[in-house]
């Protein structure tokens, strides 16, 4: 997917966002009214699933509010309890409710999650760095015994 058209959808998804009340909402059901601006009435099953998991993804980015003006939304003063000087762009828009693994997560304003909810997010977001930092210092010790076994230095 070019550039242009992944902004067109994300500001397709942020219109709806900005038009729905504040509350829970999911990656589903924000990618199901975005694809239907693109969806024709014979689109193939097959097709359109695959379109509606990309814009899921997409609906994801937007809920956490990775993309475009989203990013400094209107509302956000009334979303986030603190000021931006003092975590600048550090902390998302929306933030997921906590839920299973097989469940869609439903994205609330971060004014709105509970401190349950919260707490959540913080012991997920470790998880993924714990494993993401012991995927760095793997591949550390392989570019560093790869260079060592050559007989050089690692670049």
């Amino acid at each position: 997917m070019d550039a242009k058209t992944h902004s067109e959808i994300v500001e397709v998804m942020e219109g709806q966002l900005r038009a729905m009340p504040a509350g829970p909402v999911t990656a589903q059901s924000l990618a199901v009214i975005a694809l239907q601006v693109w969806l024709q009435a014979d689109t193939e099953r097959h097709i359109e699933h695959g379109a509606r998991e990309h814009f899921k993804q997409i609906a994801r980015g937007v809920l956490a509010g990775r993309y475009g003006k989203g990013r400094k939304a209107a509302h956000r003063e009334e979303q986030l309890p603190l000021n931006d000087e003092l975590f600048g762009d550090s902390l998302q828009e929306r933030y997921p409710r906590k839920h299973q693994r097989d469940e869609e997560p439903a994205y609330v304003p971060i004014g709105m999650a509970s401190d349950a909810d919260l707490w959540w997010n913080v012991e997920q977001m470790r998880s993924a760095s714990g494993g993401l930092l012991r995927h760095v210092d793997a591949l550390v010790v392989y570019i560093e015994t790869r260079a060592a076994q050559r007989g050089g230095e690692a670049a």
